[in-house]
């Protein structure tokens, strides 16, 4: 549904709320009372969605722009060399 929601630029409410339970959970320095295998597995989550994620940054709402912008840090910091790589593909291509 969040991604229906981005795809379609509709639901900015269900979007933001999204965004807040992400951010509250992968990112510092609220995600330091977040399981680890949890984490890891929700970062993984996230950044298999990295384009949508960029699509949000164009969101009228300074709000969702920055939540992106909060999740695309924790994905670089936190996650894997293979995940920053594939999300840097996207920039440059």
């Amino acid at each position: 549904m969040f991604i229906d929601h981005i795809d379609k630029g509709t639901g900015a409410l269900v979007v933001s709320s999204m965004l807040d339970f992400l951010t509250f959970a992968l990112c510092a320095p609220y995600s330091e009372t977040t399981d680890g295998t949890h984490f890891d597995t929700l970062l993984s989550m996230v950044a298999d969605k990295g384009r949508q994620l960029f699509r949000l940054f164009q969101h009228t709402s300074l709000a969702i722009v920055k939540g992106a912008g909060l999740l695309m840090k924790a994905i670089i910091e936190e996650g894997e060399a293979r995940n920053f790589c594939k999300d840097a593909g996207i920039i440059f291509s």
